[in-house]
């Protein structure tokens, strides 16, 4: 038999999978189901994988590039049923189902032989391992097998392998035989049910793993050898890199001996209950099955093998860099002094030299569990883009991944990490270095420093005898990388094109790539992410030797500019031969400065890639792109860029020189984050997407109405507050709604998540409140917008915002002004898994919202002298809301998390009296005998923020959430985490089925703890409110929580995760999670709107100036230890000028002036504490101007 060239699809009839060249499995699935999280190519073997480990030699893989291997495929010797095999065979006679692989361990000593087979008409496969002496010693050996388990539909996990993770359990179960097997079960409810498979060993399995962290950890990032090596730790770790490991007992091989040893694996579609030990039979099953296609020993494969041809990233050939030393450091950044972070020894690790520059060392990176990352996003103004371009760069080597021109999950021209424990590292753009010693390849990857600024990123790598660096920027409609050199190096760059398929896999037909001698042209065919919304786009890679010299032929000098040919991905590997992988490189001669210069047109009309002649000819496209980039016009080139606008103030502040060397040094860690909050904020609002979360692209309607409005709001953009409410309405359903998230660029509009969860309706109007109520703005009221497809006709913003509240009465609980729960309520982990919850449950939190909702909503038309008698009609019914909840959801002096109505029944025939809405369970709550969970921060934080508690009422609540719900690290959502129990819902979804303690699992939910900061002001407990802001900002959290670990500290991270292995060990240990006795560490990074609500609530709750209308409250809340502060604040176009007086109370002003002179106040109402001041603007409106400075004393 001859195979078909590579990659292969093997067919066992209910399992497909596909092998790519050098043996590492690319795909592995059912019709609906994918088994396989990242995969392997030619390039990488992914993390499905086998190693020998040798007593005396180390360890050593079996499969993929590096390994050393000759593979071959064939059949099983048994079909699969005639039709199956007939519809799924591929590219030959006869139907493929197995796998072999073969190779020597010349170091080693060992030879070894592994079949990969799927079992005909079975859900189940096996790997066979062959292992025997070649160099006469006896061997001390065992095996290793690992499966990065995925149990998700291709879309699911595509969208996100991290988030997969997260609601996979992996179970470890103890076989008298077989030793350790683990079960694998799917928590989250996908089509079929929840899937499970059980991973066991023929040999007795001696030792397991079931994350990543515990197989590879960080050893890639530090150029060590990895935790494998020293052999498996037999402990569950539920993380976010769901990896199922089993190690066999060690095995004495003779030196005439051999040893054979089967993995096997058995897939169950749906597995309703979790895993138990009733699952051992599984375990046999699985066993059997194997045996049976595991052939005869020895047996040679039944076509020609092919080798596993090593690439310049399996194995890797890093290139060795060292960390700088202090007088580098100094040279290039001048003396550290802001922002400086140690390490225990005292070792620099990190520093800011300006406000908007933040500097990572070496040291540092090694250190972290998620590496630094920064998101660049080009364009200047504050409204959607479909041109905006945007780029994810890494200091693990990475200087230009995730490049997109519009939607962020669609519109992407290159690949990204999909992963973050560097073990993945063909993406995007990498830079290889020629070495001198070898002749070979080497990987630019962790960088000696790492600078961020908003806009650029650059890396210095210092090794012996040469300096190397790389930065990138971004253009109107793409990014340059420009790398430079101490001394003449020639460089490799190589492109990883993104396309329908999985990363770095061959797809005839997606792309039309055309290279010439001056560059390359990529079209992006219809099949494509980016072609299918950007019909024609095309990427142009130009790359120039020496830049800024003059330019000259092809020829390039050490000081003569040239272009650099493009090449194909065959330069990437050692055999020098092409795998028809989408990649382009470019190998540049000798030289000490080298530009990539990427530029991505999404404007070009669609043409069929079969018409060979209907393409632009390339030399015509890559001229355009040179001659544009030297000024010229072309028939493509984008139209010119409209005026920039204004420039966006930020708040600012600072402590004198004079002041407490602690505490000035606490506000300049404050002051050193707001740039990046503004950077993390606008990107989750124009380009939606996070360094976890690289797919978005879409807005959250709850996220869209808090985080960009009110970072709106504290810069004093009132104009482009009411553009993104104008875009808000338009997307408003004809029956009221809004879904729960929805797309906002062009081409994407028809996106819509659907159902929404109950407090979704009431997010606009409140967003629309807090406009009028800022603003005075009523003109916003009266702008016409449609509906979401035209399914009604335009009306005003007004009608719209009655509408929505049409809706919200419709679907409160019978009988009652309360909310119905819906499908959810703000906590994401809390959808309801009893489906009757959705109309008879309450959640306060909501109702607390659509309170808050009602009353900013009359304020605003009160402040602004309009719709009086509507005004009046919605404060009686926010009146009628709160009465409602005081009724049923404040019981024994506690507001309940949730609650469960039986609705009114009329009086009956045989005389019975008719019965109110009345109370039948209560949940989250003292009473609550079924969930574990007693209390609930969320509705508590906002009762006290919107004045909803009498003083007592607040003060008792008050006490309640110090003593149960709040950590060290900051406000928790409840008192305990919620049951687990392997993964089976019983009231709440997600909080009930996700493995990974993170996010909102996790409790300490960065989000909710910035309401607890606004509560703290509301009660005037300065002291409280600072350290709050503190645990979450930046640089502030190594001083202000105990435990927390290192972190990258100019970026939002979206919650505080507790450092334990998995959910029983966080339930277990909770008390000192709260403590802050367990470690902490940050979670997910930038996508989010917590940055725009942080940097309101600097400007507005902190420094307490907020807008409103023709007034200016001044209410700022401080610590006595910030007497002296002096700020600026975003105001009316400028910036205003502020310094404060700080007394012990530290809130409540008792006098105001500007300029030296007293100016006169009305007292603002707290039924808490002394309330803040209201002040004329017209005053401040000339302080901007003349930079007079405003003086706030606060007794």
């Amino acid at each position: 038999m001859t195979n078909p060239p590579p990659p292969w699809t093997l067919d066992g009839g209910r399992l497909r999978a596909v092998v790519a060249d050098g043996g590492a499995i690319a795909r592995l699935a059912t019709d609906d189901l994918e088994l396989v999280q990242h995969a392997g190519s030619a390039l990488e073997p992914g993390l499905l994988g086998l190693w020998v480990r040798d007593a005396r030699h180390g360890l050593h893989p079996l499969l993929g590039p590096g390994s050393g291997s000759r593979v071959a495929v064939s059949g099983a010797g048994s079909q699969a049923p005639a039709a199956e095999a007939q519809e799924s065979s591929r590219g030959g006679a006869e139907n493929l189902s197995r796998m072999e692989a073969a190779g020597e361990w010349d170091d080693g000593g060992l030879a070894w032989r592994v079949r990969f087979s799927l079992v005909p008409g079975e859900l189940a496969w096996a790997w066979d391992v062959e292992l025997w002496p070649t160099d006469g010693e006896p061997h001390d050996v065992d095996v290793v097998h690992a499966h990065d388990v995925a149990l998700a539909p291709a879309g699911m996990l595509r969208a996100n392998e991290l988030y997969v993770s997260q609601y996979l359990d992996v179970t470890p179960l103890e076989h008298p035989t077989h030793g350790w097997a683990l079960a694998v079960r799917q928590n989250l409810p996908v089509p079929g049910g929840h899937p499970w498979l059980v991973l066991a060993c023929t040999d007795r399995a001696a030792a397991y793993a079931t994350d990543a962290i515990d197989v590879h950890g960080l050893a890639a990032r530090a150029a060590e050898p990895p935790p494998l090596a020293g052999g498996l730790p037999s402990r569950r770790r539920q993380h976010e890199h769901t990896l199922a490991a089993l190690q066999t007992q060690q095995h004495r091989l003779d030196p005439d001996g051999a040893w054979r040893v089967s993995f096997a694996a058995l897939l169950r579609t749906d597995h309703p209950a979790a895993t138990g030990e009733a699952d051992l039979a599984a375990v046999e099953e699985a066993i059997a099955l194997a045996r049976g296609v595991r052939g005869a020993a020895g047996e040679a494969p039944t076509a020609p093998p092919r080798p596993a041809v090593a690439s310049v990233y399996a194995p890797a050939r890093v290139v060795p860099v060292r960390d700088l030393r202090t007088a580098e450091v100094a040279e290039r950044w001048g003396v550290p002094e802001r922002g400086v972070e140690t390490a225990d020894d005292g070792a620099l690790l990190a520093f800011a030299p300006d406000a908007e520059r933040h500097v990572v060392l070496g040291a540092k990176e090694r250190a972290v569990l998620r590496p630094h990352g920064t998101i660049l996003r080009g364009g200047h103004g504050l409204a959607p883009d479909p041109g905006t371009v945007a780029v994810t760069a890494w200091m693990t080597g990475s200087p230009l991944s995730y490049l997109t021109r519009g939607h962020a999950s669609s519109a992407r021209a290159l690949t990204t990490v999909r992963g973050y424990l560097g073990l993945h590292r063909a993406y995007g753009v990498r830079v290889l270095v020629e070495d001198v010693t070898d002749g070979g390849w080497h990987l630019l990857d962790v960088a000696s420093a790492f600078e961020m600024t908003p806009d650029g990123a650059r890396w210095v790598y210092v090794t012996d005898g040469v300096t190397i660096e790389l930065a990138t920027s971004l253009t109107s409609d793409g990014a340059v990388l420009d790398v430079t050199s101490s001394v003449p190096r020639r460089f490799l760059l190589a492109c990883h094109l993104a396309t329908s398929g999985t990363d770095n896999a061959p797809a005839p037909g997606e792309l039309e790539t055309r290279v010439t001698p001056d560059g390359a042209s990529v079209v992006f065919g219809p099949a494509t992410p980016l072609g299918s919304v950007a019909p024609g786009a095309r990427l142009t890679l130009v790359a120039t030797e020496n830049p800024q010299a003059p330019s000259s032929s092809r020829e390039a000098s050490d000081n003569v500019s040239g272009t650099v040919g493009a090449g194909d991905d065959g330069t990437l590997f050692d055999d020098g031969a092409s795998r028809g992988l989408p990649v382009v490189t470019f190998a540049s001669g000798p030289t000490t400065s080298l530009r990539l210069d990427a530029r991505l047109h999404t404007s070009r009309e669609v043409r069929d890639p079969s018409a060979r002649g209907s393409w632009p000819d390339e030399e015509t496209l890559v001229a355009a792109e040179r001659g544009a980039e030297a000024g010229s016009s072309s028939a493509d080139a984008p139209p010119a860029p409209e005026p920039e606008p204004a420039a966006v103030v930020l708040p600012s502040l600072a402590l004198p020189s004079t002041a407490d060397a602690a505490a000035a040094a606490d506000v300049d860690a404050v002051a050193l984050a707001v740039p990046w909050l503004v950077r993390d904020a606008l990107v989750h609002y124009l380009a939606p997407r996070g360094l976890e979360q690289y797919t978005g692209g879409a807005w959250g309607t709850r996220d869209v109405s808090q985080g960009p409005v009110e970072l709106l709001l504290a810069l004093d953009r009132p104009d482009d507050v009411r553009a993104l409410l104008r875009r808000v309405f338009a997307a408003q359903n004809a029956d009221g709604s809004w879904p729960q998230a929805f797309g906002f660029l062009p081409g994407d509009e028809d996106f819509r998540h659907e159902p929404p969860h109950g407090d979704v309706v009431f997010w606009p109007v409140l967003a629309l409140g807090r406009h009028l109520v800022t603003t005075g703005d009523a003109g916003v009221l009266d702008d016409v917008v449609g509906y979401h497809a035209g399914a009604r006709a335009e009306e005003s913003v007004l009608e719209h915002a009655l509408r929505a509240l049409d809706a919200a009465r419709a679907a409160t609980l019978p009988g009652t002004h309360l909310a119905a729960y819906g499908h959810g309520d703000w906590n994401d982990s809390l959808q309801p898994a009893e489906p009757g919850m959705t109309s008879t449950l309450t959640s306060s939190w909501t109702v607390t919202l659509h309170h808050h909702a009602l009353q900013m909503l009359t304020e605003g038309l009160a402040g602004a002298g309009v719709h009086e008698e509507l005004a009046d009609s919605l404060r009686a019914e926010a009146a009628a809301v709160a009465a409602d909840a005081r009724r049923h959801l404040l019981v024994d002096g506690e507001l309940a998390g949730y609650a469960q109505l039986a609705p009114p029944e009329p009086a009956g025939d045989d005389g019975a009296a008719a019965t109110p809405a009345h109370v039948t369970r209560l949940l989250v709550h003292p009473r609550d005998d079924e969930t574990g969970l007693t209390h609930s921060a969320l509705p508590m934080i906002h009762a006290i923020a919107e004045d909803f508690f009498t003083p007592d009422e607040a003060c008792h609540h008050v006490q309640i959430l110090r003593e149960h719900l709040l950590g060290t690290d900051g406000m928790r959502l409840f008192d305990r985490p919620a049951q687990y129990s392997g993964g089976p819902m019983v009231h709440f979804q997600r909080a009930e089925s996700a493995t990974f303690v993170g996010r909102e699992i996790g409790l300490m939910y960065v989000h909710a703890h910035l309401r607890w900061c606004e509560a703290l002001a509301r009660l005037g407990d300065a002291d409280g409110l600072w350290l709050a802001l503190r645990q979450v900002l930046g640089g502030a959290v190594a001083g202000a929580v105990p435990g927390a670990r290192p972190r990258q500290t100019n970026t939002y991270f979206s919650s505080s995760d507790a450092a334990v292995a998995d959910r029983p060990e966080f339930a277990a240990r909770y008390g000192q999670v709260r403590s802050g006795e367990v470690a902490v560490e940050g979670g997910w990074r930038i996508y989010s709107s917590g940055p725009g609500i942080t940097v309101r609530i600097l400007a507005e709750v902190l420094l307490g100036i907020r807008r409103r209308g023709a007034w200016i409250e001044v209410d700022p809340v401080l610590p006595p230890e910030l007497d002296g502060l002096e700020a600026r604040v975003p105001l009316l176009g400028g910036e205003l000028a502020v310094t404060y007086r700080v007394g012990t109370r530290g809130a409540g002003p008792s006098e105001i002036r500007l300029g030296g002179r007293t100016i006169e106040f009305e007292r603002l109402a707290n039924p808490y504490r002394e309330g803040g001041a209201r002040v004329d603007l017209e005053p401040l409106r000339d302080a901007v101007t003349t930079h007079e400075t405003l003086e706030i004393v606060l007794p």
